[in-house]
């Protein structure tokens, strides 16, 4: 649909709420069917009844905080019982694509493999660490299993899907069961459009769709500090999502096409993850700068869209970005920060005053 047409729909949606007493913006955004806060607020604007600002905490199912370079939005701790009661009653196998905390509820009593492009979470789950395989599901085919069902929650656009539902058809046995996120109407303009396309393109694989439940998900430290960067404080556990299963009619081997291949390299301190993009960049120098002319270092939305989001190259779990010349040099000093996370024992006279400055800025922004 045309925006025009998208921004009547949602509008038609929140209207007959906005006379509502007690209304804020967790509570109308959960009724828009996708649109995020920030752009909820560019469609209409009213005062939220809870303007004080206070500490929202999270469930933390897991120690990792989430990364926004891995769409990793995780359910709500209700939502994570309904979906591992579903399953655990109708399965005895059963393959997880990049739902950790799915993994979490049912490793210790289930047969159960978690596949993730996550490189930390074998330390998260030291007990079931040979259940977790660290893969690019986008890029790296896996082989050799068949569950009778799979349970994923790839990031909410087409190319992903693809790619993991071509995985899933070919580790799932004949007659398996595909259980999957599917996108809210409104996430984007197109998102109802794209939904018919990916249907259309896996429809001789699959039964119909079956709706199983809503899925809520929790509000990330990522997305929480983008919206209080933005003004926007006080947000709850706003976005959902249907689970939809597919029973799997045909089996035959899928190929993957390599145009999504991942190029960030991570790293962890504490619980705060740091990604960085190398793209062979052996400048000499050292440049950051921010992705903003104002000056700011958050970015201002979580979605793929944004233009900023796809000019960065350096991004923390708390949404903290830069524009970096000379990230070669900025990956050996995370290397040595990650042993040590003294900086003043990493920087030496090695570096110029211009990139001491510049490392000063990283550092910071991690937080450590």
């Amino acid at each position: 649909m045309d925006s025009k047409e998208y921004i009547k729909k949602v509008k038609d949606l929140i209207t007959p709420y906005l006379s509502e007493v007690n209304l804020d913006y967790t509570k109308l955004a959960k009724v828009a069917q996708g649109i995020t806060p920030l752009e909820l607020r560019e469609i209409v604007e009213f005062t939220p009844s809870n303007e004080k600002r206070k500490v929202l905490k999270t469930e933390a199912a897991l120690n990792l905080e989430s990364n926004p370079i891995d769409y990793d939005w995780r359910y709500d701790s209700n939502t994570v019982n309904k979906i591992a009661n579903l399953i655990k009653k109708r399965h005895s196998r059963i393959g997880c694509f990049g739902v950790p905390t799915i993994f979490k509820e049912l490793a210790n009593d289930t047969d159960i493999i978690l596949f993730d492009i996550n490189p930390f979470l074998k330390i998260e789950f030291p007990h079931h660490a040979e259940k977790v395989i660290q893969v690019d599901l986008n890029n790296n085919l896996v082989e050799g299993y068949e569950f009778d069902s799979i349970i994923m929650d790839p990031p909410w656009y087409n190319n992903y899907y693809s790619c993991w539902f071509k995985q899933a058809i070919n580790n799932l046995k004949q007659g398996g069961t595909i259980y999957t996120s599917k996108y809210p109407p409104l996430v984007r303009p197109s998102a109802q459009d794209d939904w018919q396309c990916f249907i259309h393109e896996f429809g001789s694989f699959l039964s119909s769709e079956n709706k199983e439940l809503t899925l809520l998900y929790e509000t990330p430290t990522f997305e929480r500090e983008t919206l209080e960067s933005m003004g926007l404080y006080n947000i709850g556990n706003w976005r959902q999502a249907e689970l939809v299963s597919f029973k799997l009619k045909e089996k035959k081997q899928q190929n993957l096409d390599s145009r999504y291949k991942d190029e960030w390299k991570r790293y962890r301190f504490g619980n705060n993850i740091v990604s960085i993009k190398l793209a062979n960049d052996n400048s000499e120098e050292l440049e950051v700068k921010s992705p903003y002319e104002d000056g700011s270092y958050t970015l201002k939305s979580v979605s793929q869209r944004h233009i900023a989001r796809n000019q960065v190259n350096f991004i923390t779990s708390r949404n903290k970005s830069l524009i970096i010349k000379g990230t070669g040099k900025v990956d050996l000093f995370l290397q040595k920060l990650s042993l040590n996370n003294n900086i003043n024992t990493i920087i030496d006279n090695n570096y110029s005053q211009k990139d001491i400055q510049a490392l000063k800025i990283i550092y910071s922004l991690i937080g450590i």
